[in-house]
């Protein structure tokens, strides 16, 4: 049993998703009516910082490596998202938050580079990683704020489908950087989605029997969003032999929102039942294509 707890794909998959579930049945039903649905999306905050504790230890104060920072960005950015939302912050503050902490961010990884005569080329890849960033989660945050795809009235799809991105999206990563052999931040990757997989897994059971989604809100955009963000930060600067151009059309599956939201299957249950399915599906190709994209311009032997 302990040798099974100790393998890497137990602690990056199974375990994120296993404490996920558990602890967004917990709050969601611990919490009542209206702390519950709005606060269950902690559930796969605590498990991916659990997953990271596994996976890497404690972070040193102050932390030297690039993987050592992304546990504090993270760390701040769910603190982040959890106080926008207890406060019930306002849409332009949230986009504000998503503005400048990713700038933030990629500055204090970057920063041993940029105070080291970078060259034009560094520069231009840390500016681009920045409005990346800030594009992706402000499509995020806009997925998460409408409830577009209404099947009946009462039906509530946004938030549902801004978890499915970012579920698509962190497990892609995952595997690109896999491909780029820089396994840690793979499993990292894939601990964010698997506790997302388990929050979809729930919010699709509830969104059947209730006709609404669990929220996302800024927990999910500021705090999951964010942190992600870093860890595609860190992939794309230190990361090597990690595919840059994979990592750029990844950026598509937030993109694909726009399009796949138009999906319509009809109403009633049949059509609840298959339109979050046929969006996520829809989200998932430029996933897939990404991820294609790494594998056939791997370095021989660097990757899986």
């Amino acid at each position: 049993m302990t040798e099974m707890l100790q393998n890497p794909a137990v602690q990056g998959g199974v375990l994120p998703f296993a404490a996920a579930f558990v602890l967004v049945v917990v709050i969601r039903f611990g919490g009542g009516g209206t702390i519950g649905p709005r606060f269950a999306i902690l559930a796969v905050c605590l498990s991916f910082a659990g997953a990271y504790w596994l996976l890497e230890g404690t972070p040193p104060l102050p932390p030297v490596s690039a993987k050592q920072k992304l546990a504090y960005l993270a760390a701040i950015a769910i603190v982040l998202g959890f106080l926008l939302d207890a406060y019930r912050a306002e849409t332009t503050v949230v986009r504000a938050v998503t503005a400048f902490f990713p700038l933030g961010a990629v500055l204090w990884l970057a920063e041993r580079k940029l105070f080291a005569s970078p060259s034009v080329d560094f520069i231009l890849l840390v500016l681009g990683l920045w409005l990346a960033a800030v594009l992706s989660l402000w499509l995020l945050e806009f997925a998460a704020r409408t409830a577009h795809l209404r099947i009946d009235t009462p039906a509530e799809r946004g938030p549902l489908d801004a978890a499915t991105v970012l579920m698509v999206a962190a497990f892609a990563a995952g595997v690109i950087s896999l491909f780029g052999a820089f396994i840690g931040l793979a499993l990292v990757s894939v601990a964010l989605g698997a506790g997302l997989g388990a929050f979809m897994l729930i919010n699709y059971l509830h969104y059947l029997v209730a006709g609404r989604s669990l929220k996302f809100g800024a927990i999910g955009v500021v705090g999951l969003g964010c942190s992600w963000f870093a860890g595609i930060y860190v992939m794309a600067l230190f990361g090597g032999d990690v595919s840059i151009g994979a990592l750029a059309v990844l950026i598509l599956v937030f993109i694909a929102d726009l399009f796949a939201r138009h999906i319509r299957v009809g109403s009633g249950l049949g059509g609840r039942i298959l339109q979050p399915l046929l969006y996520g599906a829809a989200v998932a190709l430029p996933a897939l294509a990404a991820v294609g994209l790494a594998y056939i311009t791997k370095t021989p032997d660097a990757g899986y």
